[in-house]
């Protein structure tokens, strides 16, 4: 999922998203309940008065109806590019940041400014399309109000010459449509949050309905002894359909350790991935202590297991809670832990030498270090 999914895309749907759909369950809804109870009101006591008259106001209502259902589906597919293309910006400057020293040392600003700016514009032709139209759809529903009043003045009129209402009931229709002027107006407003709404909450859903591939089928608070075995393992990663691993046997005996050497792409990582059970094997089984991988206490067999990952990734926090990341909370005497973890990958003395030694803030993604002394 994290492979297929990057870090500014996943970061517009948790900001941008979810403040579109909480539009839609706080103003939308509550204008809706608002409009439907102010209409139902305004029809009752306009019916009372007059029902011909009443038929030729409410004449225009059903074009309305109609325009605003082909309209509300254009804004749907207007919103879901618009915010697909504000997480590609998103991406875009999340790597940048990231990868600034990256660009600085190659000279490559002005590309990543240029392609930016091409995102940027891209984006804002989306945006004014679909602000277009909903600006089109709002002098429309005021032509259908104007209409209304067209016809009250017109056939209340003649009623009025009929002797069948008064002048004073024409003026009342004319109140009662003024009434009806903000909730039908409002509607295009709320047609617009509500359909948002559905293109941002069909982009969350993509990742809340998500189900994890790797599932933990056990409870059992598990001693691991660390015996490994490899039974006819052959794994292709899913993405890319590249086959990694092709019946591959070996048995390491706790206690002992195994070198894997080999050229790129030989699949090296992938052995290392399967232990730590980050992707399922499509043949074959892993065993843990003689036990299938799969039928183990997965948080609790990860808890045990030390994984020195080839990516390094420091935390925007202290030393000291960087090397005690791994530890469980319930251990005694953590900094006994990390001390004796900082010697044993020789990194104690470099510490000792910083003014706040193993209080030293790292800075994002440890930026303050070496990359000698990040590794370690």
């Amino acid at each position: 999922f994290d492979k297929r999914h990057n870090t500014g895309d996943l970061m517009n749907r948790i900001s941008e998203d979810v403040s579109r759909v909480r539009m839609y369950i706080g103003p939308a809804i509550m204008y809706i309940l608002s409009t439907l109870f102010t209409f139902l009101t305004t029809i009752f006591f306009m019916i009372r008065i007059d029902g011909k008259l009443t038929f030729y106001v409410l004449l225009p209502l059903p074009f309305l109806v109609i325009s605003i259902y082909y309209v509300s589906q254009a804004i749907n597919k207007k919103s879901t590019e618009v915010q697909e293309q504000l997480s590609t910006i998103t991406t875009h400057a999340q790597e940048a940041f990231s990868g600034i020293r990256v660009l600085k040392a190659y000279g490559r600003e002005r590309d990543s400014e240029e392609n930016f700016e091409k995102q940027s514009k891209h984006y804002r032709t989306l945006t004014m399309g679909l602000v277009k139209t909903e600006a089109l759809f709002q002098p429309f529903m005021i032509l259908l109000i104007g209409l209304s009043t067209i016809f009250t003045i017109y056939i209340g009129g003649q009623e009025q010459i009929a002797g069948k209402i008064t002048d004073g009931n024409i003026a009342q229709f004319v109140i009662y449509i003024n009434r009806l002027t903000w909730p039908i107006a409002s509607l295009g407003w709320v047609t617009s949050l509500i359909q948002r709404a559905a293109a941002s909450q069909t982009r969350i859903n993509e990742f809340l309905h998500t189900v994890s591939s790797i599932q933990n089928t056990s409870d059992a608070e598990e001693t691991i002894t660390g015996e490994i075995s490899f039974d006819g393992i052959s794994f292709t990663y899913p993405d890319s359909g590249i086959l990694a691993l092709k019946n591959i046997s070996f048995k390491i005996k706790s206690g002992t350790s195994l070198a894997i050497i080999g050229k790129t792409g030989s699949g090296k990582s992938t052995i290392a991935n399967l232990i730590c059970r980050l992707y399922d094997a499509d043949k074959g089984k892993v065993l843990i202590d003689g036990q299938d991988i799969k039928t183990h206490n997965l948080y609790a067999f990860r808890r045990q297991l030390g994984y020195v990952p080839q990516e390094v990734f420091l935390f925007s926090d202290s030393i000291a809670h960087n090397i005690a990341f791994g530890l469980d909370e319930s251990t005694r005497n953590q900094k006994a832990a990390v001390l004796e973890a900082a010697k044993d990958a020789a990194i104690y003395d470099n510490i000792m030498q910083f003014p706040e030694k193993f209080d030293t803030m790292v800075g994002e993604r440890g930026i303050t270090l070496s990359g000698g002394q990040k590794q370690r």
